[in-house]
């Protein structure tokens, strides 16, 4: 009898620290994904330099990290609108390391099996909200040069890098881009990502170590 009650305390005790871990462990995760993939963004920036003077509309083809809605999911691309059309096919995505499938989400096809399963934030880790602050609240993108500068939106026609997000606003206040995911599960704590303007530095507030 004795050595049944121990058993189901042990038990016990070994669940208690299962279920925190499996709550880091999503949380992490979803971290991980995120914060990897928008530097993949600005990686292919510094090497793919997108200027071209005979096409007023060059900066629309910068490589982004871009979020969006499709019904009750958050998905997310990271791609280059490379002919500079308006419109992002699934062959202008970057390639998962992962998995080498497209990082790239499409609204009438979420099941899409070229696309990697990792670009659905909410069916892979449970976000259910993103909201952005500062000068990313402008837009839905994160958007690179080939500098790696931080740039808010990608519609403009006309080539004068009127979209580069400055370390400082018209009235002398420093610029900031936070972009913060919440989970479905209220025991798993929000996260939230800042992106430095000019340098382009990308982090995770309160793991600056990443």
């Amino acid at each position: 009898m004795i050595e049944l009650v121990m058993v189901i305390v042990v038990i016990g005790i070994l669940a208690s620290l299962v279920v925190p871990r499996m709550e880091r462990d999503t949380r992490q995760n979803a971290i991980d994904t995120v914060l990897s993939d928008i530097r993949l963004a600005q990686q292919n920036a510094l090497i793919d330099d997108k200027h071209d003077v005979t096409n007023p509309l060059w900066q629309s083809s910068f490589w982004h990290f871009k979020y969006y809605k499709c019904g009750d999911d958050f998905v997310y691309r990271v791609a280059s609108d490379i002919n500079t059309n308006g419109i992002i096919e699934q062959e202008e995505s970057a390639i998962s390391s992962q998995d080498r499938k497209y990082l790239f989400a499409d609204c009438d096809n979420l099941d899409d099996v070229d696309n990697s399963p990792r670009v659905n934030l909410t069916r892979s880790y449970g976000i259910n909200n993103i909201t952005a602050t500062g000068v990313c609240s402008l837009s839905q993108i994160v958007a690179f040069d080939s500098f790696g500068r931080l740039y808010s939106d990608l519609t403009t026609t006309s080539p004068n890098y009127i979209n580069l997000v400055k370390d400082k606003d018209n009235e002398g206040k420093k610029n900031s881009c936070k972009i913060r995911f919440s989970f479905d599960d209220a025991s798993i704590n929000p996260f939230t990502l800042e992106i430095e303007p000019i340098v382009g530095h990308v982090k995770v507030i309160g793991q600056e170590y990443l």
